[in-house]
């Protein structure tokens, strides 16, 4: 039998480490051979502290030494080769940009519906409140540093159907009371 130089756990002739720590037993000798029991620290004098803790306060407990548990596992194995680095996490997601995309499908929306008289109202609405989400999205995008194109979209498609619209239902506007006039006129003069 051998005993670990570690633990003094008994272990048998065939193992060559310890059963208990784990500690390598090659170099020791097996058990016929007189048992020796580890060597006791010796005591030493005490040395003068350079620091005294003050003395504790009343009604607090003194304090107490924090239990540190024996040693446990294996011994350290020597280094292998080196552990291979995993998949890297995922870049963080950009900041949401619901704003500058709801201002370019109003601005598109604006631009189809500002050639048609009767939806250039609705035309002239949503161009301007596709604007104002254009302006806020850019304003937010470049105080975070995130791209601004979909607001920049945005902002162009709502100014160009703002203007479209305000022009042509402006026009439209004028013909039809140019219109009317004349076909008034047409009808008094006939009566």
């Amino acid at each position: 039998m051998k005993f670990c130089p570690t633990c003094n756990q008994q272990n048998d002739d065939s193992t060559s480490f310890c059963v208990s720590c784990g500690a390598p037993l090659d170099q020791v000798a097996p058990a016929q051979q007189a048992y020796a029991p580890p060597p006791q620290p010796q005591a030493y004098p005490p040395q003068q502290q350079a620091y005294a803790p003050p003395p504790p306060q009343q009604g607090y407990p003194p304090a107490q030494q924090a239990y540190a548990p024996p040693p446990q596992g294996y011994p350290p194995q020597q280094q292998g080769y080196p552990q291979q680095g995993g998949y890297a996490p995922p870049p963080p997601k950009p900041p949401g940009n619901a704003m500058g995309v709801a201002s370019m499908v109003l601005g598109i929306i604006a631009l189809v519906f500002c050639w048609v008289y009767i939806w250039n109202a609705v035309s002239l609405v949503l161009s301007v409140v596709g604007l104002v989400l254009a302006i806020i999205a850019k304003k937010k995008n470049v105080a975070v540093g995130a791209p601004a194109g979909m607001a920049t979209a945005g902002l162009v498609t709502s100014i160009i159907a703002l203007a479209l619209s305000a022009i042509l239902f402006i026009t439209c506007t004028v013909c039809i009371c140019v219109a009317g006039n004349a076909l008034t006129s047409a009808f008094d003069w006939a009566w």
